[in-house]
């Protein structure tokens, strides 16, 4: 973070590009809900907004690929059928709907709706391990908003055919 929690230029990865994990169609997709301040969880939201701005993507074999939280809009013209390869960029990260800060949520579930749906395992191909967050309770915002946690860099490196773990910082290839 660079500025204010509760200012989006603050969040230097906010409009990222979000690429897709696996070749498929996408089979949902939300585009059209506002981007929300940073800093405060918002109220007002309908269940169906919670995912915000989201696609979801047939990843084959019964699994179905959820991106939320994405900046409103549509920047490649996506369309409910279309099919992206992996690595094809689906949108921009954003922070639309259910969240406090700017965010990518990515899940695999066993259905279209993600408010139905149960969420499977998964693994990466490959990412780097950057270090583990020392506890939950260091990620809990502060009253002046989030604060800098510690990172313990004990075990960090590459992994392989993985499912990172919870409070695990990692790092991604570029796509191909």
């Amino acid at each position: 973070m660079t500025g204010p929690p509760t200012d989006l230029a603050s969040y230097p990865y906010v409009g990222a590009d979000v690429l897709a994990v696996a070749d498929g169609p996408v089979v949902g997709l939300v585009d059209d809900l506002p981007m929300q301040p940073p800093g405060a969880n918002p109220s007002g939201l309908s269940l169906a907004e919670y995912g915000g701005n989201h696609v979801v993507k047939d990843i084959g074999g019964g699994r179905y690929a959820f991106y939320a939280h994405l900046q409103p809009g549509n920047p490649r013209n996506l369309a409910v059928g279309q099919q992206l390869r992996r690595g094809q960029v689906l949108g921009k990260l954003g922070n639309s709907g259910n969240t406090s800060a700017p965010h990518l949520h990515f899940h695999v579930m066993d259905r279209t709706d993600p408010l139905a749906a149960n969420g499977l395992p998964f693994e990466f191909d490959t990412f780097t391990v950057e270090g583990r967050v020392t506890s939950d309770e260091s990620i809990v915002q502060g009253s002046e908003g989030p604060v800098p946690f510690q990172i313990d860099r004990a075990g960090a490196g590459p992994r392989t055919n993985e499912s990172p773990l919870i409070l695990d910082v990692m790092g991604y290839p570029p796509a191909p």
